[in-house]
């Protein structure tokens, strides 16, 4: 949140967060940010470019071998549809979002972060974005 504020006064924004590399099992992460004099790469440890990613609403990417590296199989993407009420990737069957308020599943994305649940994490930033747009 502090870094947040600070990007946000400074006027740097993050157009999006690359897993760039997994060795000996560990992801390694680059943020890609913006301000006034241009675009700028920086390394970061994953899980803190991915709690930014979830803070600042930028996508996250990754490279097709940084999948077959980690030894990830992506069959299909689920739809966001899906997830919101409860269908694939989400929670067990029957797991309603609906009962939660925009507040409580904030908190709940934040400690998936905490967690480094990033999956559940990032899921749970979409369900935000979709009740806050009033989809």
């Amino acid at each position: 949140d502090l870094f947040k504020n600070f990007a946000d006064t400074f006027g740097i924004t993050f157009r999006e967060v690359i897993i760039s590399k997994f060795a000996q099992g560990i992801f390694y992460g680059t943020l890609v940010c913006e301000d006034a004099s241009g675009i700028k790469e920086i390394d970061s440890r994953t899980s803190d470019a991915i709690a930014l990613a979830v803070r600042f609403n930028c996508p996250i990417f990754t490279y097709e071998a940084v999948l077959a590296a980690a030894g990830v199989s992506i069959e299909e993407e689920p739809d966001i549809d899906d997830l919101a009420t409860g269908g694939i990737g989400s929670q067990p069957e029957g797991y309603d979002y609906d009962k939660f308020t925009v507040e409580e599943l904030e908190e709940m994305m934040n400690e998936a972060i905490e967690k480094e649940d990033y999956e559940r994490a990032s899921q749970l930033r979409d369900i935000i974005n979709r009740r806050k747009a009033g989809k």
